[in-house]
């Protein structure tokens, strides 16, 4: 978005990013450089009008009586959802460190095997969909041989079963696990806020039901995950 400030409407805005490693949408693309030619063809303003003690009280059915009041609240607001930002950063920093310090002296076969399968299944979805023959994806799009995204999905595959076996050994020592109750919880949050759908839009959007997701996408660890982070977190900063 940033890239786009000051864009005049029908020059071509031209600028270069990484994808980020792993990425999960498309996970061939980890790590790749990708350059993003943007023309804007219209920019729409929006009016809004003036912000009065009269408005505010409608708008929030009473609840708040002034503007100050109103701003007041918005400011702790988003005081809080900074500070949350700032620990989050905190905890994927200590994330981080400790998968990059950590040697695996042996990988099970198994696992490795699944998350390569996943991730060539993944990748050879986004080309079916994208309605381009797999060796003109792999060629003219990922940019590499067989043998080189061979590699690739191996070095992710290894990549996602050493956090998982990093996470579980933690939890394991700390007696940490995930309840009936977390589960659910952890269920209802991914639903609103990173699918922004009904679990019935989501089954029939992803044609699996979560539990299936759950079990492909190992939810569960990654509920586990954000537990054991936090606990490292008040370990080391509190």
């Amino acid at each position: 978005e940033e890239a786009l400030y000051g864009a005049e409407i029908g020059t071509p805005v031209i600028f270069e990013t990484t994808f980020p490693t792993p990425y999960a949408v498309n996970p061939d693309l980890s790590g790749k450089d990708v350059t993003f030619e943007i023309t804007v063809t219209s920019v729409d303003e929006v009016k809004l009008p003036e912000l009065t003690d009269r408005l505010i009280q409608k708008a929030h059915d009473l609840y708040y009586q002034t503007v100050d009041e109103y701003l007041a609240d918005v400011r702790k607001y988003y005081e809080s959802l900074h500070e949350e930002e700032a620990v989050n950063e905190v905890k994927d920093d200590i994330y981080a460190r400790i998968i990059e310090e950590t040697e695996v002296l042996k990988y099970p076969e198994e696992e490795i095997s699944y998350q390569t399968l996943l991730y060539v299944e993944q990748a050879v979805t986004n080309a079916t969909d994208a309605g381009i023959p797999w060796n003109v994806y792999l060629s003219d799009y990922a940019k590499m041989t067989e043998e080189e995204f061979a590699a690739q999905a191996e070095e992710y595959a290894q990549l996602i079963v050493k956090q998982e076996m990093v996470i579980s050994a933690i939890a394991q020592k700390e007696g940490l696990e995930i309840t009936d109750e977390e589960y659910e919880a952890g269920k209802a949050k991914y639903l609103a806020e990173t699918a922004r759908m009904t679990e019935d839009a989501f089954e029939e959007y992803t044609e699996m039901t979560f539990e299936e997701f759950a079990e492909v996408y190992n939810f569960e660890n990654e509920l586990l995950k954000e537990e054991v982070i936090t606990a490292i977190y008040d370990k080391v900063v509190k």
